[in-house]
């Protein structure tokens, strides 16, 4: 890579522009809102624990220089690049300015994974608000099951009567939602 373009447009050739330019992206990417711990326990409040303490204790070990280099080793280089623009080759290009740490970037393979996990969350609270008898969905048929939400890739359709109080629910829902995961609602 000889030159980058920033976020103001301005062009970088020399490696210490591109090494702050990239920085600057990735760090703007991945800025957390810094929910509150209350904010939080009330999002997380729906979902039951899935992953026990053994396996949460596998999944926080400390990468090794083995795991990291066998996961370069296991991509295509010239693949085609992800939903960052970025092809393999580029991160092993660029591995050697960062350090490995635990956490999923984008435009890694399990980034579409970490979105569900995410959406999930949104659905489960939407189904607690429907057993609360807050939210009701939309029959789609005489007989047909109701429907309150469809989630479909990075995109969630919420079907609600038009109810003051269901409106009022799905918003307090989506900021809640929002301020808890760091996504930003659309």
């Amino acid at each position: 890579m000889s030159t980058i373009t920033d976020a103001h447009g301005t062009k970088h050739t020399n490696i210490h522009g591109i090494q702050s330019v990239i920085m600057e992206h990735f760090h703007t990417l991945f800025w957390s809102s810094n929910p509150s711990p209350h904010v939080i326990d009330e999002t997380l409040s729906v979902l039951e624990p899935k992953v026990s303490s053994e396996m949460n204790d596998a999944l926080l070990l400390p990468f090794t220089s083995n795991e990291v280099h066998r996961a370069f080793q296991q991509m295509y280089s010239y693949k085609s690049p992800g939903p960052n623009d970025m092809s393999p080759i580029f991160f092993s290009t660029i591995r050697a300015y960062f350090r490995p740490r635990r956490g999923i970037l984008q435009g890694d393979l399990l980034s579409p994974y970490l979105f569900l996990f995410y959406v999930e969350v949104f659905s489960r609270m939407v189904h607690h608000e429907e057993a609360r008898g807050v939210l009701q969905g939309v029959a789609v048929s005489r007989n047909g099951p109701k429907v309150s939400h469809l989630l479909f890739a990075d995109d969630t359709l919420n079907v609600i009567q038009a109810k003051r109080e269901a409106l009022l629910c799905i918003q307090g829902l989506l900021q809640l939602f929002e301020g808890a995961s760091g996504l930003a609602i659309n």
